[in-house]
């Protein structure tokens, strides 16, 4: 995930909050919207490894191959040790 510091207290707190809205999208079902959230998230963080890693889940849960690994690899190119990137 980025630094905190790199995004200023408002802009770690809108991440916060987009993640939040996210987690409470997927929890009742709705991927659309969560989706819009993490491509808010990284609007805002490019390399925030969870958004990353969420948005290629739901790409490849909707079909989209290509996405899902485009994301990944960008996922395993800021963190190498992120398992999760490397077993989706």
């Amino acid at each position: 995930m980025s630094a905190p510091q790199a995004l200023g207290a408002a802009g770690w707190l809108a991440v916060a909050l987009l993640r939040l809205r996210a987690r409470a999208c997927l929890a009742l079902g709705w991927p659309g919207p969560a989706r819009q959230a993490f491509e808010a998230i990284l609007r805002r963080a490019p390399d925030d490894t969870h958004a990353l890693a969420s948005r290629a889940h739901l790409a490849a849960a909707g079909g989209d191959a290509a996405a899902a690994l485009a994301d990944l690899h960008h996922c395993l190119r800021v963190d190498a040790g992120n398992a999760p990137a490397w077993f989706n």
